[in-house]
């Protein structure tokens, strides 16, 4: 029995969930890593959540920390689906808002500067200095060549 109307469309969902489940099958040692480290993500964005003694800055940050996970998981579906631009292009952008948390960190200012474009204008001084990459940083260099390989690939 059709779940609707749209038999073409029941149809679509049931190849999808349909290759999901062969990944599943196929691949259970990454299927529980990417289930497990996606467990533990939910979890940490939830406890954070919770404190309820976020700034507006950190409450922003945790926004921003759950878009990546989202964008994650998301391009981790649609990889296994075999649609790998769309699944990369997702992943960098992840990479991307990561790489901005990392650098907006607790600062209101680089916060300010980060959320205050009504359209995304020239690079000015500012916007410079928000945006980059200080080297020494240890983290903000992984996200960078982590970035640089996704960018390579799409």
């Amino acid at each position: 029995m059709p779940l609707s109307e749209s038999p073409e469309l029941d149809s679509l969902l049931e190849r999808k969930l349909a290759n999901f489940r062969e990944f599943q099958k196929g691949q259970e040692g990454v299927w529980g890593t990417i289930s497990g480290a996606y467990l533990v993500s939910r979890g940490l964005v939830a406890a954070v959540a919770k404190d309820g003694a976020l700034s507006t800055v950190g409450a922003h940050r945790l926004m921003m920390w759950q878009t990546v996970l989202e964008y994650q998981m998301e391009s981790f579906f649609l990889l296994i689906d075999r649609r790998l631009d769309e699944g990369l292009a997702l992943l960098r952008m992840a990479a991307e808002l990561a790489r901005d948390v990392a650098r907006i960190s607790d600062d209101a200012v680089r916060k300010r500067t980060f959320t205050s474009y009504t359209t995304w204008p020239q690079p000015s001084e500012s916007t410079v200095t928000c945006s980059q990459v200080q080297t020494s940083s240890r983290t903000t260099n992984h996200l960078t060549a982590r970035y640089s390989l996704l960018r390579c690939r799409t």
